[in-house]
């Protein structure tokens, strides 16, 4: 197993390093799907616009932090949530992106054709291995797929 990995990890670092330069070459041009690279400068006008922000300023003592009740305070998951999906151009969140996502996931689960996995029209598919055993943490279906179903093992596998 050790050798495996000590042949598997340089191949895989190798790969990234190749692949590294031509994902900073991507340059946004008005293409949505693009990546947009940006300067050093951008990027720390960025950080300095996140720590100046009212809700990075706010600094409590550790005393005063642990007698706020955590469960009673949505709006310090509100302010992290914001300032997590804050678009660096924009410096807001962008919720409006979201409606077309959710008109497509409600297409999709309203669509006729959809059927359950498991179903006489959709049987389930072994993918193996078949010989080992384990628990499934989780199970996700596919939003572009309704004959795909994805299992989580408790041990990281798919």
């Amino acid at each position: 197993m050790k050798k495996r990995l000590l042949i598997i990890l340089p191949v895989f670092i190798g790969g990234i390093a190749l692949l590294f330069p031509k994902l900073n070459s991507i340059k946004s041009e008005g293409d949505k799907n693009s990546i947009a690279i940006i300067s050093e400068e951008e990027r720390q006008q960025y950080e300095a616009y996140i720590n100046s922000h009212e809700y990075s300023t706010i600094k409590y003592s550790t005393e005063e932090l642990s007698n706020i009740p955590k469960k009673d305070r949505p709006d310090l998951a509100w302010q992290q949530n914001y300032l997590a999906t804050m678009n660096p151009a924009l410096l807001r969140p962008e919720p409006e992106k979201l409606i077309p996502v959710f008109e497509t996931t409600k297409q999709i689960q309203n669509s006729p054709t959809l059927s359950l996995p498991g179903a006489v029209s959709a049987p389930w598919v072994e993918r193996g291995p078949d010989n080992v055993g384990g628990r499934t943490r989780a199970l996700a279906w596919d939003p572009t797929s309704a004959n795909k179903v994805w299992a989580g093992g408790v041990t990281g596998g798919l």
